[in-house]
């Protein structure tokens, strides 16, 4: 079995997490922080040269579409 990167992994985690909020966020516009510089930037784009996060970005913009939901990714430092 193939071991995920942290970035997939990060990526997968922010998708399940809006999926389970997607019922009282729907409509709306809310803000998602991530410490992930990749996956921050994948979203803000909408788009990069990485297949696998290609995939996972139309998944979440399925889901965003299907729940009429407005994103906007923030980056915030860990350390």
């Amino acid at each position: 079995m193939e071991s995920l990167h942290i970035n997939d992994k990060e990526f997968q985690a922010s998708i399940v997490a809006i999926r389970c909020w997607a019922m009282e966020l729907q409509g709306r516009d809310f803000d998602l922080f991530t410490d992930n510089k990749c996956v921050y930037h994948y979203i803000k784009k909408w788009g990069g040269r990485i297949p696998r996060f290609q995939k996972l970005g139309k998944e979440l913009w399925d889901l965003l579409q299907t729940q009429r939901l407005t994103i906007t990714p923030h980056w915030v430092p860990s350390g």
